[in-house]
């Protein structure tokens, strides 16, 4: 008797839903691309020889490993509106207090005005080689610095999007 209710509230909850689709592209991962050049035990070294050799006096913040990146996606940020390259993940939670658009110009978008955003001022030589611009957080709080708002969360709070999000990709 009670769930004939419960489907219709969820059937029009998922009619009265917006749906914002990000274009993914797909990339080769950098690791692939070292493998094939025959680079790969170099950066391994590098990138080890930095974490043990890093001077602790400085803020340290453990950086995780994206060289496996084979999907990313398109955001706008800011008044005008700059495009960049996102890794989409559910670790970082903080993208800078400005407006973050889900997706490319001219394109349905999700947009979040004042949403705060983190950004990086020493990062190790491997990142200039990301093929992508940052990592957007489509995490927790539990993933964020104190004080800080997930982007999608954030959306959610605000009535913005409903609290779920999916990824559906085809096989290439």
């Amino acid at each position: 008797a009670m769930r004939l209710p419960l489907a219709l509230l969820a059937l029009v909850g998922y009619a009265l839903a917006g749906v914002y689709q990000v274009r993914l592209v797909k990339i080769e991962s950098q690791r692939t691309r070292m493998i094939r050049d025959g680079t790969y035990a170099h950066h391994s070294k590098d990138k080890n020889y930095c974490t043990l050799n890093h001077r602790r006096e400085e803020p340290y913040e453990r950086v995780n490993d994206y060289l496996d990146v084979e999907y990313i996606g398109n955001i706008t940020i800011g008044t005008p509106e700059q495009e960049f390259r996102y890794c989409f993940g559910t670790v970082s939670g903080v993208v800078g207090i400005d407006r973050v658009r889900f997706g490319s110009p001219r394109t349905d978008q999700l947009v979040i005005p004042r949403c705060k955003f983190g950004q990086a001022e020493k990062l190790p030589p491997s990142f200039a080689r990301q093929p992508f611009d940052g990592i957007l957080g489509l995490g927790f709080y539990s993933f964020s610095p104190i004080g800080t708002t997930p982007p999608f969360i954030e959306a959610m709070l605000r009535g913005l999007v409903s609290p779920m999000f999916t990824v559906f990709m085809k096989q290439d």
